[in-house]
């Protein structure tokens, strides 16, 4: 656990908040890189059926999808490496937007030369199976012991962040694709 806990519940619905709100806006951002990858008419169309897929993992895979095709019509050695190393970043930062989204906010005690100590941090919640290891301790009854993770506001902040950079490159990736569908004249097979 990192020593620097938040002092309140507060600080860490904070931070969540902040955190989820930057992921919303990466995905929205996806799902405007998807309909200008296929070039609807009507794009609220498309962002409805992009939106429909429940897990992160099936949008990027469609958006992906998208951008192989699009690749194919019209050949970008620089786009396709940017578009790798994008789908490789937000496919890791995923995990950490769930770890925000379905953690607890949980008090934890310790103790410090000054006395008991206690501090707040986001944890898997009890009944998680991925974030927390069990074990039995003899004579006594099992129990839980690890946790997957344990972060601070910081720590959430930090992700915030990288949620934001998604974001940016997102469209940065945007308007690469506008520029290669203007520019370049579709290749034939």
């Amino acid at each position: 656990m990192h020593p620097a806990g938040a002092r309140d519940y507060d600080a860490i619905f904070r931070a969540v908040g902040h955190a989820l709100w930057r992921w919303e806006t990466f995905e929205a951002s996806l799902a405007d890189l998807f309909t200008r990858l296929v070039r609807p008419r009507e794009r609220v169309i498309l962002e409805r059926g992009y939106g429909s897929l429940a897990s992160f993992k099936g949008r990027i895979d469609m958006v992906k999808a998208a951008m192989a095709a699009h690749l194919v019509v019209r050949p970008d050695p620089d786009l396709a490496k940017l578009f790798k190393d994008f789908a490789e970043m937000a496919e890791g930062f995923s995990a950490r937007r769930n770890d925000i989204a379905h953690g607890w906010a949980m008090m934890t005690f310790g103790d410090s030369p000054a006395g008991p100590t206690h501090h707040y941090y986001l944890l898997p919640a009890l009944y998680s199976a991925k974030g927390r290891t069990v074990t039995r301790v003899p004579r006594e009854d099992i129990r839980m012991e690890a946790s997957a993770y344990a972060y601070n506001p910081e720590d959430i902040d930090f992700y915030a962040l990288h949620f934001a950079d998604l974001t940016t490159l997102t469209q940065k990736l945007g308007g690469a694709v506008r520029q290669s569908q203007v520019s370049q004249k579709p290749k034939r097979r």
